[in-house]
């Protein structure tokens, strides 16, 4: 009966630690779905598509702030961190006194990282600028970010 017990506090404390390293790598993840998703935001609003621009950089807040949050509270484990999230995101982190701070220098970094070749440009035309967004958008699989999470 003692065994018994001791095997099932064993299996529950194994399910759990695999739980805690499951879920510090999905944290550290969304850093990466947060930067793309800002991306994405830059060249759905390049394409004037109102409705994706907001979808898109909604959902680019929440997983951000996701990170950010589990990050400051010590739920990502640095091992996840170095796996999976992208160095400007750890240096826009290490500078930034609020989350809400750096989220907003990750969606300008992202957008301006996302635009590199696409706008700006003062010899191509608006037509040419859309069409160079819209293929990039639909290159990084823009419109699929975010479906079938909830938010």
């Amino acid at each position: 009966m003692l065994l018994a017990k001791a095997l099932t506090a064993a299996t529950a404390l194994a399910f759990a630690s695999a739980s805690m390293a499951q879920d510090s790598a999905a944290l550290a993840r969304t850093s990466q779905t947060s930067w793309v998703a800002f991306q994405c935001t830059a060249l759905a609003s390049i394409n004037q598509d109102k409705a994706e621009t907001a979808r898109l950089f909604k959902f680019g807040y929440s997983q951000g702030q996701t990170f950010f949050t589990g990050l400051r509270d010590g739920k990502i484990k640095e091992s996840d961190v170095n796996q999976y999230t992208p160095t400007v995101v750890l240096w826009i982190a290490g500078g930034a006194p609020s989350i809400d701070f750096a989220l907003g220098r990750l969606s300008q970094v992202a957008q301006d990282d996302a635009l590199k070749g696409v706008y700006g440009d003062p010899n191509k035309s608006d037509e040419v600028e859309r069409a160079a967004a819209a293929r990039k958008f639909d290159t990084m699989n823009c419109s699929a970010i975010g479906i079938g999470t909830g938010q």
